[in-house]
This record gives structure tokens, C-alpha cells and sequence, in this order.
């Protein structure tokens, strides 16, 4: 091909330069968004690179009466020191007590899906800041190891990293104790929760976690760390788990409650 040929095949250089910026524009809006995740407000002055100031401030701690061993809201009328939800009390969970920043909807929900969908990892630090440890109930004290649900290999594989690991640590910075990425281990391969009753989670789930290494957690206080909780079903399998390899208190925090309103 002469050099006028493989010009006119290329087209007017102005084209190809602006093809460039077209991309670059399209580049740079996914890695710095210019508008908040949630409501879509622009992010002049906003606290992070994702949500404007009123959305983040949205994201927080649960408030009002909740269940003393799984976190659950309960009626205002249960709200007495120890009330622990029906759940708990036919099936005590092997964790001591389990927190939530707030329901997996709303801003919440969106910080989320950018995490684990969107590759969004600057965002496990910025939630775990909302982490307030003076409003965590008492089985949360004197915390010796900090532990994420382990991410099953297939998923792992496919996303490139585990969210709960990205979580655990950005959880144990702000506590200023270790993080065992690795305590937990995956050696089956339950099906998928979704849609089941806490029942069938709790059975799908059963005998699916290991600890390899016991005497890491032999007579300590282990913060497990998870995205989402529904039925706490798997985050009961992971304490169990623990508990039968000599931890000596397990407790959680996640993100988000699936089912929560």
C-alpha cells in the first residue's frame, strides 16, 4: 500500500486524536468518577473519590435495639440487656456477637458492588473508618487476631482478590492488631445461599471451613470479617470452626446485612 493509500485508510489524523481523548475522557470518569455513586451528585468537595458528603454520612452503625448475639434490629419493646432474637435462641450461633455498619442497600449497598464487582479496593479502608469500636458490645474487647471469611478459590480466581481479606485488613490497621489472611481455609464446596432458608444455609455450610494451623488460635479472641451477612450462617460455620480449634471467643463484623430495611 503507497503512503496516500494507507492515509486515506487511516483516516484524518484529527480523527485518531480524538478517538484519544474520547478514551481518555471514558478512562479517566471510571478511574476518578466525577459523580457520586449513589445519587449521582458531583463530587466537588466530597469526602472520598465516590460518594458525595450526604451519601457517605449515610453509612454507619445500626441504630436502635438489636439482638445482643447476632445484631439483628429487634422491636423497641424486646430492647433489654441480653435480648437475643427467636433465631439465636433455638440455634445459638458459635460467635459471641456479630455487628453491621447498616442494611446492604442505599449508598451502603453501592460502596459495595463498587468493592467486590468494580475492583473499587480503596474503598475497604474508607468503610472500615466507620468502624466506631466504642460502640461495639463487650464479647468485642481485648480483640487478639483479626480473620476474613475465606473467598471460595473459584471465585477468588475469577475476581482477583478476596473483599472480606481487603476488609480484615484495613479492619485490623484500625484496631492496631495482626491480620491471618490465611487462618481460615475453604476444603468443600457448598452451593449457592441464595434463596435458602437459614436452616438449609446452615446445613450447605456445615464442615466447609478449617482452621490448618490451630495453635494460631489457640485461647484467643478472633475478629472474623465479612462484606455481607444474611442469616450469619456462614459466619456461624467460620466461628465454629475456630471454636473447635481452641479459639477462646470468636466475634464478627461485616459490612452489610442482606435483607435488612
Amino acid at each position: 500500500m503507497d503512503i496516500a493509500a494507507q492515509k486515506q485508510a487511516e483516516g484524518p489524523p484529527g480523527g485518531v486524536r480524538a478517538r484519544a481523548r474520547a478514551l481518555g475522557r471514558r478512562l479517566a470518569e471510571v478511574l476518578f468518577p466525577s459523580r457520586c455513586a449513589h445519587c449521582e451528585t458531583p463530587l466537588h468537595g466530597a469526602p472520598n473519590a465516590w460518594f458525595c458528603g450526604p451519601c457517605w454520612a449515610a453509612v454507619g452503625l445500626s441504630a436502635g435495639a438489636l439482638c445482643d448475639r447476632c445484631g439483628i434490629p429487634i422491636p423497641a419493646s424486646h430492647a433489654v440487656a441480653g435480648w437475643c432474637c427467636a433465631d439465636c435462641i433455638k440455634r445459638p450461633p458459635a460467635f459471641a456477637a456479630a455487628r453491621v455498619l447498616g442494611p446492604y442497600d442505599g449508598p451502603l449497598g453501592a460502596a459495595l458492588r463498587l468493592l467486590k464487582y468494580h475492583g473499587r479496593t480503596g474503598l475497604a479502608p474508607a468503610l472500615a473508618a466507620r468502624l466506631d469500636p466504642s460502640a461495639l458490645p463487650a464479647p468485642f474487647l481485648g480483640v487478639d487476631l483479626v480473620a476474613p471469611v475465606p473467598l471460595h478459590p473459584r471465585r477468588l480466581r475469577e475476581r482477583g482478590f478476596n473483599q472480606a481479606g481487603r476488609l480484615a485488613r484495613a479492619v485490623a490497621a484500625r484496631l492496631g492488631v495482626a491480620v491471618a489472611d490465611d487462618l481460615l481455609a475453604r476444603h468443600g464446596a457448598a452451593t449457592s445461599q441464595v434463596g435458602l432458608s437459614r436452616a438449609r444455609r446452615l446445613e450447605n455450610v456445615r464442615g466447609v471451613f478449617r482452621v490448618p494451623r490451630p495453635q494460631r488460635v489457640a485461647g484467643r479472641t478472633v475478629l472474623l470479617v465479612d462484606d455481607v451477612m444474611t442469616t450469619g450462617a456462614t459466619a456461624h460455620a467460620c466461628a465454629a470452626a475456630l471454636v473447635r480449634a481452641g479459639a477462646r471467643r470468636v466475634v464478627v463484623w461485616a459490612v452489610a446485612r442482606q435483607g435488612l430495611s
